[in-house]
């Protein structure tokens, strides 16, 4: 399989070519507001997973570190290649 090319501008950073929430948001590609309406936008069912998140303790900003958040993704069973990404 061959890997999509990214463009290099001379500022150095790095354009992704295939699509993206943030490509579209870079290129301000008006054609492609899905993207944001899928990716960008809080889900429907926030909260069903409220009360999970909550027992996990998160800070005074509603954030949780790696250790509160391991205990809980290792009891998910998920593949060890999936909890790497």
């Amino acid at each position: 399989m061959q890997a999509q090319a990214a463009l290099q501008p001379s500022d150095g950073s790095v354009v992704e070519t295939k699509a993206s929430p943030f490509l579209s948001l870079k290129s301000k590609n008006e054609g492609n507001t899905w993207m944001i309406d899928k990716f960008l936008h809080q889900p429907l069912d926030v909260e069903r997973y409220r009360t999970d998140f909550e027992a996990l303790g998160p800070d005074h900003c509603g954030r949780i570190n790696g250790s509160q958040a391991k205990a809980d993704l290792v009891k998910s069973k998920l593949p060890s290649a999936v909890l790497h990404r």
